[in-house]
Parts: structure tokens; sequence; C-alpha cells
């Protein structure tokens, strides 16, 4: 049971990443991830009244040293 519970979180994990990335975000970053750092900056998604328990696993889903690689940062710097 243990195994097929952990196969799950991985698979969770890997879509949230891929739809990350498929967005333009970086591939290691969930997201999850994304929205909780758009929320901390005030962008798009600080203006959405989302609910409390939401919100917060955004926002307790940011890792800072994640993000850096995302295309449409990379678009940016050119």
């Amino acid at each position: 049971m243990r195994t097929l519970l952990n196969y799950i979180y991985n698979l969770h994990v890997a879509l949230s990443q891929l739809a990350n990335t498929l967005l333009g975000g970086d591939p290691d970053e969930s997201l999850s991830g994304r929205i909780g750092k758009s929320i901390d900056a005030g962008g798009w998604a600080a203006r959405v009244p989302w609910p409390a328990m939401v919100r917060r696993h955004w926002l307790a889903s940011i890792e800072p040293d994640e993000g850096g690689n995302s295309a449409l940062r990379r678009r940016e710097r050119v």
C-alpha cells in the first residue's frame, strides 16, 4: 500500500511540473509553487479571491531556488 501511495504522489508531482512547463515555467518547479510566487509578488494570482486553504498550500509550495530556468524568463533575458 505504501508503494502505491508513493507512486501516486510522485505522479502528482510529475504532472504538476509538466503543467508548469507547458505554461512556460521552470521544468523543476510545481504549478503550486509558481502560483504561490505570483501571490507573494502581488501578481495576477494575488488578485483572485482564493479559498484560504488553497492559498496557504500555494504559499507553502514556494521553493525560492526554483523558477530561474523558465522559458518565459529566458525570453526576457534575450
